[in-house]
């Protein structure tokens, strides 16, 4: 399914903010250091320039990261640790290819969930982006995905913005977080390998859907890049 893009002069809007917001950075985590990423993305110019911030925090947790523009064939990920789907990807583009890779795979685009056979296949119900400026709400202390953090409500941004992505996690599933009041909206969940996934698909490696919207990462706080951390080394065995 192709997902419905953010407003030009959204993008625009955002693209100021990252000038006055500093870049998301971490210190480097040993555990990840040199683990190999291959980040997935779009390459017209605004969308290179959409996809800067969260491939800087990537390359400061420790990750060697490779760009791979979205036509490329899945092949590209076979010697990767870990795959990052950005949602600066058109899903009728991406779609599966990635759906049998034996690298982790982390979903920041939501709307190649059913294609990945990580949900199901119906729109706005088994995976979507709410646009409500709500809350997530942690479920699952102490899962390492989870950080640290106990439950409860938490804002994973520094200001209001206009979108999470979700999925509808499976029942072989470990949701982390959903969306505050809509408990079928997971915006954090994985899957170990060998976990039925979507329409009774065995995952082939760990799979992690986060809520993280690529032109909206400047704005994540930081609890919200603890939980990106936390999700990433999780996928690549190093938690």
């Amino acid at each position: 399914m192709k997902a419905p893009s953010v407003s030009r002069l959204l993008v625009i809007a955002l693209a100021l903010v990252a000038w006055v917001i500093p870049p998301a950075s971490a210190a480097p985590n040993p555990a990840l250091k040199g683990k190999k990423l291959l980040y997935v993305g779009a390459s017209t110019a605004e969308d290179k320039a959409l996809d800067e911030a969260p491939q800087r925090y990537l390359v400061s947790l420790g990750f060697t990261v490779r760009f791979a523009d979205q036509t490329e064939p899945g092949a590209v990920a076979d010697d990767q640790d870990v795959v990052v789907i950005g949602s600066t990807c058109q899903s009728r583009v991406v779609m599966g290819k990635f759906r049998d890779t034996r690298a982790a795979v982390v979903l920041m685009e939501s709307f190649v969930a059913d294609d990945m056979g990580i949900t199901g296949l119906r729109l706005g119900v088994d995976y979507g982006e709410d646009q409500r400026n709500l809350p997530i709400l942690l479920v699952n202390a102490p899962h390492p995905m989870q950080a640290g953090l106990p439950n409860g409500m938490l804002c994973v941004h520094k200001t209001k913005t206009p979108s999470l992505h979700w999925g509808k996690a499976m029942n072989g599933a470990t949701v982390i977080a959903v969306i505050a009041g809509e408990p079928d909206k997971a915006a954090i969940f994985g899957y170990e390998k060998g976990a039925l996934m979507g329409d009774n698909f065995t995952a082939p490696a760990r799979r992690v859907v986060l809520f993280v919207n690529t032109e909206t990462f400047p704005l994540i706080n930081d609890k919200g890049l603890k939980l990106v951390e936390a999700s990433l080394a999780w996928a690549v065995g190093a938690l």
